[in-house]
C-alpha cells in the first residue's frame, strides 16, 4: 500500500474513531453533526476515506469506480482544508480566549471548561483537525492546484450548510452563530466576509502548493 492510501486510511479510520469515543465518552452530541465543526470534521474524514477507496478499487482493477472515486475525493480537498483551517484559527484564537475571559466566571467553572477544551474529543475537532486536513490535500506526493471548480464546490458546501442553519436550525431556536443570525445587522457583512475568506485561502493554497511543486 502507497504512502498516500496508507496516510487517507489512517485519517479515515481516527475521524470515525474520534466520533465514536465521543458518543461512549460524553453521551449525546447530537449538536455536533449540525455544528460547522461537526461538517469540517465529516467532510475531512469523507475526503480522506473516498480516496483510499478510489486507490483500492484501481487496485482491484475497478478502474472505472476508481476513477470516479479519485474525482469525487479531489473535488473537496479545498472545502476539507479550508474548512478545518477556518475552524481551527476561529476557535482557538478568537472563540476560546471571549469564552473563557468573559463568559465563564473564574473558579471551578473556568477550570472545568478549560478541561473540556483540551480534552480528547475537542483537541482532535478543534488542533489535531487542521494538521490531519492538509495531509494529501496541500502537502504530499499527489498534490495539485485548486482550480474554480474546486472553490465553487466550496461556495455549494457552504450554502448547504447556510440552508441548514438558516432555514432548519434558527427556526429551532439553535443560534450557533449570532454573527450570522437573518436577524443581525452584520448578517450581509458576515456572509460577504466568508465568501472573501474562502477565496483568499484558495489563493494562498495555491501559492503554498506552487512552492512545493
Amino acid at each position: 500500500m502507497p504512502k498516500t492510501a496508507a496516510t487517507d486510511l489512517s485519517i479515515f479510520l481516527w475521524g470515525i474513531i474520534v466520533v465514536v469515543h465521543a458518543k461512549i465518552t460524553l453521551g449525546s452530541i447530537s449538536a455536533f453533526p449540525i455544528s460547522f465543526t461537526g461538517w469540517s470534521w465529516m467532510l475531512l474524514t469523507l475526503r480522506a476515506g473516498i480516496e483510499f477507496a478510489a486507490w483500492a478499487a484501481t487496485s482491484h482493477e475497478l478502474l472505472a469506480l476508481g476513477k470516479l472515486l479519485a474525482r469525487i475525493g479531489s473535488s473537496i480537498r479545498l472545502v476539507a482544508v479550508t474548512n478545518a483551517c477556518v475552524v481551527c484559527t476561529i476557535w482557538n484564537f478568537i472563540l476560546f480566549p471571549i469564552i473563557y475571559f468573559f463568559s465563564i466566571p473564574a473558579g471551578e467553572k473556568r477550570r472545568n471548561f478549560l478541561k473540556f477544551n483540551f480534552g480528547f474529543f475537542m483537541t482532535n475537532i478543534h488542533v489535531l483537525n487542521f494538521p490531519m486536513a492538509i495531509i494529501n490535500t496541500v502537502y504530499g506526493n499527489q498534490i495539485r492546484l485548486f482550480t474554480f471548480s474546486d472553490l465553487w464546490v466550496a461556495y455549494l458546501v457552504i450554502m448547504l450548510y447556510s440552508f441548514v442553519y438558516y432555514f432548519v436550525m434558527d427556526r429551532l431556536g439553535m443560534h450557533f452563530y449570532p454573527i450570522f443570525c437573518p436577524r443581525s445587522a452584520f448578517c450581509v457583512v458576515s456572509i460577504v466576509g466568508v465568501l472573501g475568506l474562502y477565496y483568499y485561502l484558495f489563493l494562498k493554497w495555491n501559492e503554498l502548493i506552487s512552492s512545493r511543486m
